[in-house]
């Protein structure tokens, strides 16, 4: 052993070792000054009836919310609890169908995001699958006894089906800094609150948003830059005819 590390590397400062995985995972990476919301990163992911909701822009490929939204909880399958939580809401019996969610974060982007389950430990998923989830694994913040805190990078996926209601949605499925930590079957049967923290981005190597111009001309190679401004020169004219 090495005076000042743990058997496992880890400085004996106090700290968890995935404190400074997770410190890492974003060093040199700095707040997007977009300054996005979990409702504004929405508006870049068209609402579809059936099959995912992909997002043209922003940190997100897919942003899947499921059902009709409401105002509140117990209103339609899922609400805004703030602009940066979203709510799934949780129905017993019947025909009416729990929330759902699926989110998928874009190559060039790490997202801080909060998970909250209003369980506490008296179903199944509590006491089997949420055990799953340590900050032993890279990014995973920090664990409560209902809630944990990753910092999810581009390929990263969170997925959550409260009842199991809609196919082709994972119950729960959670992939943090590339690791697949758990793809749960166990019924989660109450609400589902996701908090959007910080959106980071790399500085020496930002991300290019299909819906920025500039930004795709700059980072265009030379042919595509011909056919870019091509298309504008183009436009142009047939808007001074």
């Amino acid at each position: 052993m090495i005076f000042g590390y743990d058997v496992f590397g880890a400085p004996t400062t106090g700290k968890s070792l995935n404190t400074f995985m997770s410190a890492d995972s974003i060093e040199g990476w700095i707040k997007d000054p977009k300054n996005w919301t979990l409702k504004t990163i929405q508006t870049n992911c068209p609402n579809k009836t059936g099959g995912n909701e992909t997002c043209f822009a922003g940190p997100f490929t897919q942003f899947t919310i499921r059902g009709v939204e409401g105002s509140e909880m117990d209103d339609g399958r899922w609400w805004w609890v703030d602009t940066n939580t979203l709510g799934l809401t949780n129905y017993d019996g019947g025909d009416d169908k729990s929330g759902s969610c699926e989110i998928e974060v874009r190559d060039g982007y790490q997202v801080k995001l909060t998970v909250r389950f209003e369980t506490e430990g008296e179903y199944d998923f509590m006491t089997n699958s949420f055990t799953e989830i340590s900050e032993a694994f890279p990014g995973i913040s920090s664990v409560t006894a209902d809630s944990f805190t990753a910092i999810l990078k581009g390929g990263d996926k969170l997925s959550v089906d409260i009842d199991d209601d809609w196919p082709g949605t994972t119950q729960f499925y959670l992939k943090v800094q590339g690791t697949d930590i758990t793809d749960s079957k166990d019924s989660i049967d109450d609400e589902v609150y996701i908090t959007l923290n910080e959106v980071f981005i790399d500085p020496e190597d930002p991300p290019v948003d299909d819906d920025d111009p500039v930004a795709i001309i700059k980072d265009a190679d030379p042919y595509k830059k011909w056919m870019i401004f091509g298309g504008i020169a183009a436009v142009a004219l047939l808007a001074l005819k």
